[in-house]
Formats: C-alpha cells, sequence, structure tokens
C-alpha cells in the first residue's frame, strides 16, 4: 500500500451533511485489501480530474451480519483500523453509516437521492462486480439509468488485475484462519494488524523471564488460527520485534484464548497502553509442551526465527 505524507480524511456521521461536491464510491470494504485499494486510487484520480473531493460511503458493521444473521463472519478491519487505512491512501471523507433495516430495505434510487441531496455525490464510482440497494439490480445500465434521472455520473471500475489471482475479502479469512498469514499479507498489501489495550494476564511468562502483553481486542475483529507469529509494533515511538501466541496456553492448562506477545528488548510497563501489533511471519503451531522450562526453552529458539528473512 502506497502512503501519503499527510493524513487527513474527515470522518462523517449520518447526523451531518457535506456541503462540497463529490465523487463518490459504496462499499464495505472490510480488510481495504489490494483490490479496494485499486478502487480508492481510481476515486481519488477521478476526483482530482473534476476538482471534487473523494468520499467514501461505508460501514460500521458488515452487512452480512444484518441480511443473514445466523451467519458469523469476523472482520479484517474494524471501524477504527478501516478509517485509518482509507486516510493513508488519501481519501478525503469518509462517510461511516450503521447498515441497518432502513438501509438494507432501501432501494437504490433512494438510497443514491439521499447521498446526492445530503453529501454532493455528483459522480458515483462502482466496482466492477458491486451491487447496493434492496430491489438488487444486477446491470450497470440500471444504474446508470438511475443516475440519468437523478443527474449523478454513473462510472464502473475495471477489474484489478493482480497477476490473474482473485482478491476477496473471504479468501484472505480463509488464509488467516489456516495461519498462512504471509499469503493474506500479500492479498491485503499491507501486514495484517491487531489492535487493542494491553490488560492484565497471569504473567506466567514474567515469572519464567519472558515477560508478555496481553491485548484486548475488539470481537469483530478477526483473530487468526492459533499459534506463534512474529510481529512488530512501535512503542513509544520506536519500533519492537516480538513473539506473538494466540492460543490456549496448553502448558499451564488454559481455558480461554489470548493474543500475548513478547516484545524482543522492550522494558517497561504497557498496562493500559493501545497497541497495533502488525503479523508478518507465522512461526509454528500451539503445543503442549512436558514443562514450564520446556516451553520456555521453545520461545528461545522461536526468538531466532525472527532473524530469518521472509519468504
Amino acid at each position: 500500500m502506497q502512503y501519503r505524507s499527510r493524513y487527513n480524511v474527515k470522518l462523517i456521521s449520518e447526523k451531518q451533511t457535506l456541503q462540497k461536491p463529490t465523487v463518490a464510491t459504496i462499499g464495505f470494504f472490510d480488510g481495504v485489501h489490494k483490490g479496494h485499494q485499486f478502487l480508492l486510487t481510481e476515486l481519488i484520480k477521478l476526483a482530482q480530474k473534476k476538482h471534487l473531493e473523494s468520499l467514501v460511503v461505508t460501514f460500521r458493521n458488515s452487512p452480512q451480519s444484518l441480511l443473514h444473521p445466523g451467519k458469523v463472519i469476523k472482520n479484517l478491519t474494524t471501524p477504527t483500523e478501516k478509517t485509518v487505512l482509507l486516510n493513508k491512501l488519501g481519501i478525503s471523507n469518509c462517510l461511516l453509516l450503521d447498515f441497518n433495516e432502513k438501509i438494507a430495505t432501501q432501494k437504490a434510487k433512494v438510497f443514491l437521492t439521499w447521498l446526492k441531496e445530503n453529501y454532493g455525490v455528483q459522480t458515483l464510482l462502482i466496482g466492477y462486480d458491486h451491487h447496493f440497494g434492496a430491489d438488487c439490480l444486477t446491470s450497470f445500465s440500471a444504474y446508470q439509468a438511475i443516475g440519468n434521472e437523478l443527474n449523478i455520473e454513473i462510472l464502473k471500475c475495471p477489474k484489478f488485475d493482480n497477476e490473474n489471482q482473485n482478491i476477496s475479502s473471504s479468501k484472505i479469512r480463509t488464509c488467516l484462519n489456516d495461519g498462512a498469514i504471509e499469503t493474506a499479507n500479500r492479498l491485503l498489501g499491507y501486514n495484517y494488524t491487531i489492535s487493542g489495550e494491553v490488560v492484565h494476564g497471569e504473567e506466567i511468562g514474567r515469572k519464567i523471564g519472558v515477560p508478555t502483553a496481553n491485548i484486548n481486542t475488539d470481537i469483530q475483529k478477526l483473530i487468526p488460527k492459533n499459534g506463534v507469529y512474529m510481529v512488530e509494533t512501535i512503542i513509544e515511538n520506536q519500533p519492537y520485534q516480538g513473539l506473538l501466541n494466540i492460543g490456549i496456553r496448553p502448558t499451564v492448562n488454559g481455558q480461554k484464548t489470548t493474543i500475548e506477545t513478547h516484545f524482543i528488548g522492550f522494558e517497561g510497563n504497557l498496562y493500559g497502553k493501545e497497541l497495533t501489533l502488525h503479523l508478518k511471519k507465522w512461526i509454528r503451531s500451539e503445543i503442549k509442551f512436558s514443562s514450564i522450562e520446556a516451553l520456555r526453552q521453545q520461545i528461545e529458539l522461536d526468538k531466532n526465527q525472527l532473524k530469518k528473512p521472509l519468504l
């Protein structure tokens, strides 16, 4: 992902309006992966060409959670993480909505009318396979016809060519659930992150000389497969490598899944601080060792993995 040097996206709620003409796109954009980045970059180029501001219309919650309530889908990005990624791409405005019954039952024309009247949408860029509206329009020409009625230019973004490889949020979820973090990162275009507050744990790591930070994250966030990962983070403006363990800690008869990281070379109190872990490499599965000492020795071996280059 190509990041801009200045980030100043304007975050807008449905209780606010935007008194500027815009070029917009609509989508959940979970993960803001390479395919999304291609569309959003095209949006920015189009806005610059028309001397208008870019607007991303997105949602705090997954539309699938309302449309298919029995289906549990964890998100690749929290609303805050998504906003940060949009910000770094250089998006001017982000309209963050709750996907609720009102939106779910609105036809495309009603939704577009609302966007034009309240957020100045003059041009709408649609993803090559994206559809919106309760009327379930399936053809691009149907959206164009509505646009002509409302005097909104409707454009279709071409398909992103990723060496003949299809990129989707669902494919990335599968990679993360399989522990294939490096493949997921290639599809995302950046290292997958887990963010949250450092909370108190049982401090077993500290007792064996390997202190860990226990992260409490959003319950809707997708946590990758249990195991040990190489991560990086920023603490007090300094980068640190670390060993992240996701799992139940079977060696100490743990029952609850925890997210714990040992940061190499860091000494200090992290309780109450917000950290963002950047997952870079899968190291090994979670193992039940014969003793705490055997676990400690394995952690020392795991540290050596941090020195090896990524494939």
